[in-house]
């Protein structure tokens, strides 16, 4: 276990069950936990995976578990503070669990008390390549998810969508340019998401009027075929 920081009062723990399974969570306080309390924790998931998770549930009645940082207000901000802890665990779990899609040859899975830990991670990354744009990227990695089973965090994934699609529609000049562009937002579009397209729509609609005499058939197209997706999410 290692602190976080002075800024926080919580620490991020991880636990190694005897078969190798990754135990994550984040309690209150500082300081190692008991060398006791380490040893009931990893008897315990001899027992069981039910009774050891019970059993911390006990001992830390105030902490936030991996389920609950996915619900909690606060999680851009615990997310950063655990986010290479996480990164390594994942890379844990992949070497010893096999966690892969079926269409990847995988599909082993892990145990469902874990399942919060994967989830969190792959919802951080799909927020990360939200914000870079890569939408193809994006869509892939939300099939792998579904394959799995995992939550996907669609509402907030959906807000920077909007901000997105708004930006990609502001970059719109009514040149040959706008054919890239054009096409990113047609594929932000097309994922199963349901952004808010008020501030795209008006930037779209406006330009679509303003050159709609004078811009090459290919930009017009282009522009005639996100304006029906515009219109078909509202």
């Amino acid at each position: 276990s290692e602190p976080l920081g002075e800024r926080f009062s919580f620490q991020f723990c991880a636990l190694l069950s005897p078969w190798g399974f990754p135990l994550v969570f984040l309690r209150e306080g500082r300081g190692e936990l008991p060398p006791p309390l380490v040893e009931a924790i990893v008897e315990a998931f001899r027992r069981g995976v039910k009774e050891a998770m019970e059993m911390i549930e006990n001992h830390f009645p105030l902490q936030f578990s991996v389920r609950h940082l996915l619900e909690d207000s606060k999680r851009e901000v615990l997310e950063r503070m655990v986010e290479e802890g996480l990164g390594a665990m994942v890379f844990l779990l992949e070497e010893t669990v096999g966690i892969l899609p079926p269409s990847r040859g995988g599909g082993r899975g892990l145990p469902a008390e874990f399942s919060p830990l994967l989830e969190l991670w792959l919802n951080f990354e799909l927020r990360r390549e939200m914000e870079e744009g890569t939408f193809e990227r994006v869509a892939e990695r939300m099939e792998e998810m579904r394959e799995l089973s995992l939550r996907i965090d669609e509402p907030f994934l959906s807000l920077i969508l909007s901000r997105k699609l708004a930006e990609h529609a502001g970059r719109l000049t009514g040149g040959e340019g706008d054919l890239e562009v054009l096409k990113r937002m047609e594929e932000g579009l097309s994922l199963p998401l349901r952004p808010n397209l008020w501030r795209a729509q008006v930037k779209c609609f406006r330009l679509r009027e303003k050159y709609s005499a004078q811009v090459d058939r290919r930009v017009w197209e282009g522009f005639q075929r996100v304006g029906r997706l515009l219109n078909l999410r509202l």
